[in-house]
């Protein structure tokens, strides 16, 4: 028996489409782990540890030995409120005749119409999400479509694997009428815009450091188009579509190590719905970017 929970809820955007094709929805399943035993308490701030242990000459003579010794002894003054479940994987089954594509996650094809998401580790009562950009084929007025999420995990150190979770959220075919009246949640919205900000970034950044400069200037412009219109009633939607914009003018030439290290933090922290606890005198990428860093 696991000692902790996983939460997983899945949702759409929009629950309808246009039956003519080619509509852009986004499916958001969020996951939480929290631990079974609610009277732990949290006197510090949970922990996610990676540890890198020298191999070379110099940790001859019974120094690497020690090294691993003391690394295996930190294991137990772990608790479960640093990284509760481990091996987390969050797999989408989805209809044939969609594509579905992850925003800013590697995924793998596991079987026809089903895409395998790695999460790596999930911290306790911290919540995690995956987005799926869908994109609809031509389909019959009112034909609807179920779409479904899992989650599997495994306690941290080996544990029992965790029993799978589902979760699953549907969209159906509309005319062009219904599918301008339906409405946009906004906190899935919401969390669609930082990913989609994120993947952009990612993308964007990894096309300069291989210096295609007028393919990474032109992604971002057409991105940026529909990314504006899709934010627009959100709140930090200006901020959010600034980044974008101020991209846009500085991918086209070499960006410093520098700045892409930044590019590349604030795009995992926006992937792990983490805060930067630089402080507040660190200035934001985008503030950097504007002031030639």
């Amino acid at each position: 028996m696991t000692d902790f929970n996983i939460e997983l809820k899945c949702q759409f955007d929009r629950e309808l489409f246009w039956e003519r094709g080619d509509s852009v929805r986004y499916l958001v399943a969020k996951v939480r782990a929290s631990d079974c035993n609610s009277s732990s308490r949290r006197d510090r701030e949970p922990l996610n540890i990676a540890l890198a242990i020298d191999v070379s000459g110099s940790m001859s003579g019974g120094k690497l030995e020690a090294a691993k010794q003391a690394a295996l002894g930190l294991v137990p003054k772990l608790s479960s409120q640093d990284r509760l479940a481990d091996n987390v994987e969050v797999s989408i089954q989805y209809p044939a005749g969609f594509h579905v594509e992850i925003l800013g996650k590697s995924s793998s094809l596991g079987h026809a119409g089903r895409l395998n998401v790695d999460l790596g580790p999930l911290q306790n009562d911290v919540e995690r999400a995956v987005v799926a950009k869908v994109t609809c084929p031509t389909s019959a007025h009112k034909q609807r479509f179920e779409f479904t999420a899992s989650v599997s995990a495994r306690s941290v150190g080996g544990g029992e694997p965790f029993q799978p979770q589902f979760s699953t959220a549907l969209l159906m075919a509309a005319d062009r009428g219904e599918n301008a009246r339906c409405p946009k949640s906004s906190e899935i919205a919401s969390i669609v815009a930082t990913h989609w900000q994120a993947h952009v970034l990612n993308r964007a950044g990894q096309m300069n450091r291989d210096r295609a400069f007028r393919e990474a200037a032109n992604y971002v412009e057409r991105e940026l188009r529909y990314f504006e219109a899709y934010v627009r009633e959100l709140p930090g939607s200006r901020e959010l579509v600034r980044g974008l914009k101020v991209l846009a003018r500085h991918v086209d030439r070499d960006i410093s190590p520098r700045m892409h290290k930044e590019m590349t933090l604030s795009s995992e922290l926006a992937f792990h719905r983490r805060a930067d606890h630089r402080g507040t005198a660190k200035k934001s990428w985008v503030d950097r970017m504007v002031g030639g860093d």
